[in-house]
């Protein structure tokens, strides 16, 4: 946008660019370098430490996984073990270092 400064919409167009899933030739993948504290903070966009349906779709994307709505929603019921309608760190944790 030419402030230069990177907001959050353009890091991640960075990452998805950078991303050989996403067709590049350059061999890096930013997933693997990220902590799993780094990764959840980083889908956690309103910072609440949890993380709600929306941001767990587009961790899904920046991970590669296409998946339809119904596919989505279960999976997010899979890895929200508590119920609480979030996923917390705890719970991303688990998903981030299989």
């Amino acid at each position: 946008d030419g402030s230069c400064l990177i907001d959050f919409d353009e890091f991640q167009v960075a990452l998805y660019i950078c991303d050989p899933i996403t067709g590049n030739n350059l061999g890096f993948e930013p997933h693997s370098l990220l902590s799993p504290q780094d990764a959840f903070e980083m889908f956690d966009t309103d910072g609440n430490g949890k993380l709600d349906e929306d941001e767990f779709f587009y961790l899904l994307q920046y991970m590669g996984l296409e998946v339809d709505d119904q596919t989505q929603e279960s999976m997010f019921k899979k890895y929200d073990r508590d119920r609480s309608g979030y996923i917390e760190y705890s719970e991303f944790r688990k998903i981030w270092v299989r």
